[in-house]
């Protein structure tokens, strides 16, 4: 009987992000290069800094000082923190910021979490725009009071 064994490597050109927390200021010229080192070129940036990215103005600046620090030309896709300042005049330039979702955060579970999601029904008008839009709503899957360990 002959035993055949075979070694397959597989080379990507990169592979795509989709939770990235670059965090602000001097942090940035710390976490901006290491996307590309650790593999990724496209990544969809998290908006729970300090103040969290609530406007599309806000996500373009946030784009400039992220770029400032990108020597390797990654893709990034910004989102938005869901809150009670969401406006849905502010999405329809979504695009022209490089916005393409917005994330939801339930109050409270989560690093920058302070303004977060209690009440999803408020946000019906948001979500209809969202959809007309074609953005995309990123969920944090975690429950407040409950221990997210449970889960895993």
């Amino acid at each position: 009987v002959s035993v055949w064994s075979f070694v397959l490597r597989m080379t990507f050109p990169f592979f795509d992000d989709f939770h990235v927390h670059l965090r602000q200021d001097s942090f940035l010229a710390a976490t901006v290069p290491a996307v590309r080192r650790g593999g990724a070129q496209r990544v969809l940036v998290m908006p729970n800094t300090n103040p969290p990215i609530e406007s599309c103005a806000q996500a373009a600046e946030y784009l400039r000082q992220i770029k400032e620090q990108d020597k390797d030309g990654n893709d990034y896709h910004m989102t938005l923190f869901l809150s009670a300042n969401t406006s849905v005049a502010d999405l329809n330039d979504a695009a022209k910021c490089g916005v393409t979702g917005i994330k939801s955060y339930p109050r409270g579970v989560t690093t920058g979490s302070e303004a977060g999601v209690e009440d999803y029904s408020k946000f019906y008008g948001v979500f209809s725009a969202m959809e007309a839009l074609g953005l995309v709503l990123h969920l944090h899957g975690e429950v407040p009071g409950e221990c997210v360990m449970l889960a895993e």
